[in-house]
């Protein structure tokens, strides 16, 4: 791209059209780079999810496109939309003014919602269940340990916030059914109702739909169901499968998939394979797990609809009571409605939140069921 681009000289009249432009939303990506580099004449850049986490996420495309549209650099857009505070006053407690980014990008941008062209219809189902035996003794005693720690802890924030939100990690990996000390040991707990539910269900539906794809953010979870369920021809895509120009294995997957009557199961990695795929003629999703942001998870919901299956689909969470699972399905409901309020789509219920890793959500995500409410309370007074 680059050696086009000198080729023509910049602004010469050449047009770029970028597809899944959020990923140059990190300026420091290499990608992003790459891109920035370029000087089109005309620019057209397209993605599904141009405010992947962040209000700043939207900067470096709108920037790209129409320079200074949200500021002269993000250092100002900053000043203009975020409330510093924490420690040291450094750290983002709150977005501001989000209706002035939102009208800034209508003037360069044009959204086309999925329903407006083409049939999107999901029907949406959450199961719950319980931790029993090993794995909730495993859970609390995790859980209480990582409670304690947080509490007496006076220093957390920035990075330290994040490292420790990244921690929680763990207990989302409990509630799938194991424990892990090191990348390649792992502990399969011997209680695991989300095994059991997608068991059940398989047996009572896989005849009737045909296919279905079953998510998560864990490789090991991945390789588990992928052997679980050898006897209907799975196959699985995670991040070690990849494409080459000799073994384009990820893509054979999703063939295989496609096109084998005998392959009922996908078994797939959310942020490996949300992207850039189709998982038709499936019409039934299950998610184990959710990845941090709603913009992946939206993606890999995405990965079943399409021309190919003008039905409605079905999208099903498998969510543990009283636990991360249960706290992240309502902070992620409440992180869509913020992004949607930038976007421009019908929620703006949440016009200003909190970034993604502070003290108040860690002890929302790991304070004991007893107390969860109360941290509850305290994180939606901070976002409002």
């Amino acid at each position: 791209m680059l050696e086009y681009d000198r080729r023509m000289g910049a602004g010469n009249g050449y047009m770029l059209i970028c597809d899944e432009a959020h990923k140059i939303k990190n300026p420091d990506a290499l990608q992003a780079k790459a891109i920035l580099k370029l000087r089109p004449k005309y620019s057209i850049l397209m993605t599904g999810t141009p405010v992947v986490n962040r209000p700043e996420d939207a900067f470096t495309m709108a920037d790209f496109v129409s320079p200074g549209i949200l500021g002269g650099n993000l250092f100002e857009f900053m000043e203009n939309f975020a409330v510093r505070g924490g420690y040291s006053g450094k750290e983002i407690i709150r977005y501001e003014n989000l209706d002035e980014i939102k009208y800034r990008l209508a003037r360069l941008s044009m959204r086309r919602l999925r329903k407006d062209i083409m049939f999107d219809k999901k029907n949406r189902e959450t199961r719950t269940g319980t931790l029993e035996g090993s794995q909730k003794q495993s859970y609390e005693q995790m859980r209480d340990q990582m409670f304690v720690e947080l509490v007496t802890d006076t220093n957390i924030s920035g990075i330290r916030a994040r490292n420790k939100l990244v921690q929680t990690l763990r207990l989302s990996q409990i509630c799938d059914g194991y424990l892990s000390d090191k990348p390649d040991n792992n502990n399969w707990l011997k209680e695991n109702w989300k095994f059991k539910e997608i068991d059940e269900f398989i047996e009572e539906y896989l005849d009737d739909i045909g296919k279905v794809v079953l998510w998560t953010r864990f490789v090991p979870v991945v390789k588990a169901l992928y052997n679980r369920y050898a006897k209907y021809g799975s196959t699985y895509i995670c991040g070690e499968v990849k494409d080459t120009p000799s073994n384009p294995a990820r893509t054979n997957a999703m063939y295989k998939f496609q096109t084998d009557p005998n392959c009922k199961v996908m078994v797939a990695q959310i942020n490996s394979a949300g992207l850039g795929l189709g998982f038709q003629p499936a019409t039934f999703a299950i998610f184990l797990d959710r990845w941090f942001s709603p913009a992946p998870n939206g993606q890999a919901e995405d990965r079943i609809l399409g021309i190919k299956n003008p039905v409605p689909v079905t999208i099903i969470d498998l969510v543990t009571e009283g636990c991360v699972d249960e706290r992240w399905q309502y902070i992620l409901a409440r992180k869509k409605s913020w992004a949607d309020s930038i976007t421009g789509d019908e929620s703006d219920e949440i016009g200003e939140i909190a970034q993604d890793a502070d003290k108040e959500l860690l002890l929302y995500l790991l304070s004991p069921e007893k107390e969860s409410e109360i941290y509850k309370k305290r994180l939606e007074d901070k976002w409002s």
